[in-house]
């Protein structure tokens, strides 16, 4: 396996990130977005519905298992992540040439139609997995389909 040579798991150990700020303007009003998340996405009205939401999203890739490897790590987070006592709704979107067990499960064929749509629709949680670049997801996704995006 030339892609996972030293065997990583692939699970992070800490969360690391940055701030997307240009200035302290920027960073503040970051700060107050993440606080207002934490303090309200959960039960406020005016997130509850989207915010139980999960949107996976895995296209098949003829060129390695990569879609199997995925497709299997969508489902492991499905059932020790996002169990039935934490409410979430998941939407599937496998394509059904990855396995029989991908097609059994799917929602959705994953194209650029469906992605769209269940992008405007609204999920809290977007996991997509495949291969991409800076302007796609694998071809079910580009970034000359975000005018098509809408928002609330």
């Amino acid at each position: 396996d030339y892609i996972n040579q030293d065997a990583i798991d692939m699970i992070p150990e800490v969360a690391v990130g940055r701030v997307p700020a240009s200035d302290v303007w920027e960073a503040r009003d970051f700060v107050r977005k993440v606080i207002s998340y934490e303090e309200n996405g959960l039960y406020s009205r005016r997130f509850s519905d989207w915010f139980k939401r999960a949107l996976f999203i895995v296209p098949y890739t003829a060129a390695d298992d990569l879609d199997t490897i995925y497709f299997n790590t969508k489902e492991a987070i499905a059932a020790d992540s996002l169990t039935p006592e934490t409410n979430f709704t998941i939407r599937r979107t496998y394509s059904s040439d990855i396995s029989s067990a991908a097609a059994a499960v799917s929602d959705a064929e994953p194209t650029v139609e469906a992605v769209i749509g269940s992008l405007n629709y609204g999920y809290g949680l977007v996991n997509y997995g495949g291969h991409g670049s800076l302007v796609t997801w694998g071809n079910v996704f580009y970034t000359w389909n975000v005018s098509q995006l809408e928002q609330d």
